[in-house]
């Protein structure tokens, strides 16, 4: 009987001592993980900055893209519009030239009655002198030599407006030309920057997409580090009911629905069923009817009851400690901000509102903010 009870006492320490020594192994191994999450969690944030700091870059150089197309397209309706004021100015300065030489003929011939006229009668004068005058030729030469000095008079005038015009115009198409040739060394200088800028944006696209896939990568490992810290913590929680935050969990939450439901997506990585893309789903699922009433996991303060983003109409409860938890896609919100609620009280009622494909409470658990498995949590 003795060497039965020896044997017995022998086999239990034995089973204790293995039992110890997989709780030992099991910490080792969740202390491991944790350390490489931190790291994962380092590196991605890291490179979430560099992405975040790329796509700024970006979107300033794009701003300034749009700036320099539009100063462009300003620019070159200031040329076309030169360009037509010089063409107009070009019509005009080839009809006064045309004019001019019309005018300077007629002037020429003007110039050549009036030098006639005044030979005549200063012949017609010189002769009366010797002979008895002709009162009436000598006043229609004086008549004739009269009227053709006005009209050489005023031929010349014509001409002389015409050369000063003429002079206008083609001072007014220089300066313009000039004018011209600025526009277009402006055309040049911003046509020259913006395919520099077109051509360092479209190499920081590629420098933001590569950029991009290393994130997607380090998300991805950190997604499944999480999933493997989470792992170990439910399986190192089954054998002594408690992992980093014992003094924490003196009891479990309570379930958060008013009946069981159906699990229609667990925690862990996922394909989104909307974004069709994988991502961490940081809670789990419940399908219920909606309208069905979603119950305080344990006793605590409302935090935010509002509608959030992609969650919808959603309600988080800081049960102190640093444990808190949400409720998410609720069709109606029954509590405040501020609020004290009671384990079991009902706080919404089940929806499909925010990024949803059905009636379902998306349930999370959070410890110092940061989600963990639920199940770990949930009786």
């Amino acid at each position: 009987m003795r060497v039965l009870v020896f044997c017995l006492a022998i086999v239990m320490l034995f089973s204790l001592s293995v039992a110890a020594q997989e709780i030992t192994s099991l910490r080792q191994e969740l202390n491991e993980s944790y350390d490489e999450l931190l790291n994962l969690q380092a590196s991605y944030q890291e490179k979430e900055k560099q992405v975040e700091k790329l796509a700024n870059h970006i979107q300033a150089q794009e701003a300034e893209s749009q700036t320099l197309s539009k100063s462009l397209i300003e620019i070159e309706q200031k040329l076309e519009q030169e360009q037509t004021f010089v063409s107009k100015k070009q019509q005009a300065l080839s009809r006064i030239k045309q004019q001019l030489i019309g005018e300077q003929a007629s002037f020429k011939r003007a110039e050549q009655a009036a030098v006639n006229a005044f030979k005549l009668l200063s012949t017609k004068q010189q002769n009366s002198r010797q002979l008895v005058p002709n009162l009436k030729e000598t006043a229609f030469l004086d008549y004739l030599a009269y009227t053709n000095g006005q009209t050489y008079a005023a031929a010349g005038e014509k001409v002389q407006a015409l050369a000063e015009e003429q002079l206008n115009l083609e001072s007014t198409i220089a300066a313009s030309n000039q004018k011209q040739q600025k526009i277009k060394n402006k055309i040049t200088e911003i046509k020259t920057g913006y395919q520099q800028l077109k051509t360092e944006l479209s190499k920081n696209k590629l420098q933001y997409a590569s950029l991009q896939q290393e994130a997607n990568l380090f998300r991805r490992q950190l997604y499944e580090q999480e999933k493997q810290v989470s792992e170990l913590e439910r399986e190192l929680t089954a054998q002594i009911g408690s992992t980093k935050l014992p003094s924490k969990r003196n009891s479990f939450l309570g379930w958060p629905l008013s009946e069981k439901g159906r699990i229609s997506s667990e925690y862990g990585l996922r394909m989104h069923p909307i974004f069709n893309e994988e991502r961490f789903h940081t809670g789990v699922d419940l399908a219920v009817p909606a309208g069905t009433p979603i119950k305080a996991a344990a006793d605590g303060i409302v935090v935010t009851s509002a509608e959030l983003n992609g969650y919808g109409l959603s309600v988080l409860i800081d049960h102190g400690q640093g444990i808190s938890t949400f409720y998410g896609h609720a069709s109606k919100l029954l509590v405040e901000a501020g609020t004290k609620v009671r384990r079991g009280q009902t706080i919404a009622l089940v929806g499909s509102t925010g990024f949803s494909t059905g009636p379902h409470l998306h349930f999370e658990v959070r410890e110092s903010g940061a989600h963990v498995n639920p199940w770990t949590w949930l009786q």
